[in-house]
């Protein structure tokens, strides 16, 4: 244990570095991941995993070797030409080159899934046709792989043949437009019809016989999601509006209206920022849905995160792009 200590000791400077420079990396990029834009912010992300790993592979070192210490081997080898520590240092630099390449292997998970890469310059179209405004084009991409991807290698993965089918609603294509139906079978809910009376030129054509369309599929999701915008249009950012709008679209405006008076009576709550102050706020039940594993609350909150945090990250170019 002393060796240990005596090891963590000499080595607290370059661990606590490496850590601190990783995590700042990776918090920093993917928190504000359109401050830095692409393709820097996945690279930036994945220099910071990088970072991370060794620090973690030196840890691990000092830990089972702490008796071992690095530059002293290197000294050793190529002043001394001894070969036992030339193969100590070797394998330590092997381990750390094994951490890099599984980092870079992992990286590849940011690329966009195959259909993605087919059906995203719609995306760019539709939104820059019908959404000028809107600058955060990858936040629309992250929102097609979170309704359609189960994996991303599903073959319904941004497929506009995406559908859920249950006795109680049935969502299609791109954004799983919705609707619901009562125990009798009549419809009470219906987003589609919805949207084709509202935009009955833009969407001439759609309907639930007949939805298959990319094209509409996709401006259907551009027009609903400006629309449902226009309600947040205070927000501090355009990236708070969307993080509203999402929590929104997943849990209905009324939802998002109560958590947003819960934080205004709430001291130091900013009712304009989602995350860390609405987010918290929410008064949503935090109680666990039976058949679900989650309660309303988790489901909105991992929702807006998953689309924004973790999955938009593969669209970020989808922002630099016009039609």
């Amino acid at each position: 244990m002393e060796q240990i200590l005596k090891s963590l000791k000499r080595g607290a400077l370059r661990l606590g570095i490496l850590f601190a420079l990783g995590t700042i990396l990776v918090f920093a990029t993917e928190t504000w991941p359109e401050f830095f834009g692409s393709p820097a912010s996945p690279l930036l992300r994945g220099f910071g995993l990088s970072i991370l790993g060794l620090a973690v592979a030196d840890l691990v070192l000092r830990i089972l070797q702490p008796h071992v210490d690095t530059a002293v081997l290197a000294d050793d080898a190529l002043v001394n030409k001894n070969v036992a520590s030339g193969i100590v240092y070797f394998g330590r630099c092997f381990l750390a080159g094994v951490i890099l390449f599984l980092i870079a292997t992992a990286s590849r998970a940011e690329v966009m899934p195959p259909n993605a890469v087919k059906y995203s310059p719609l995306l760019v179209t539709e939104s820059t046709n019908y959404w000028p405004s809107m600058k955060l084009k990858s936040l629309l991409g992250a929102q097609v792989e979170q309704e359609t991807c189960t994996s991303l290698k599903s073959k319904y993965c941004w497929s506009p043949l995406a559908r859920l089918s249950t006795s109680r609603e049935e969502g299609t294509g791109f954004s799983q437009i919705t609707r619901t139906f009562r125990a009798d079978g009549s419809v009470r809910f219906d987003s589609m019809a919805d949207m084709v009376n509202k935009y009955p030129k833009d969407l001439k054509g759609l309907s639930w016989s007949n939805w298959q369309d990319p094209q509409l599929q996709m401006r259907t999701l551009v027009l609903m999601m400006r629309d449902n915008a226009k309600a947040y249009i205070d927000s501090a950012t355009q990236l708070d509006q969307m993080s509203f709008t999402f929590a929104a679209y997943n849990s209905g405006p009324g939802t998002v209206s109560k958590s947003k008076n819960a934080c205004r009576a709430t001291k130091g709550c900013n009712s304009k920022v989602w995350f860390g102050n609405v987010e918290l706020a929410s008064t949503q039940s935090k109680t666990v849905i039976p058949g679900y594993g989650q309660s309303p609350y988790q489901i909105t909150t991992i929702y807006v995160r998953n689309v924004e945090q973790v999955r938009r990250v593969r669209y970020l170019s989808l922002d630099k792009q016009t039609a």
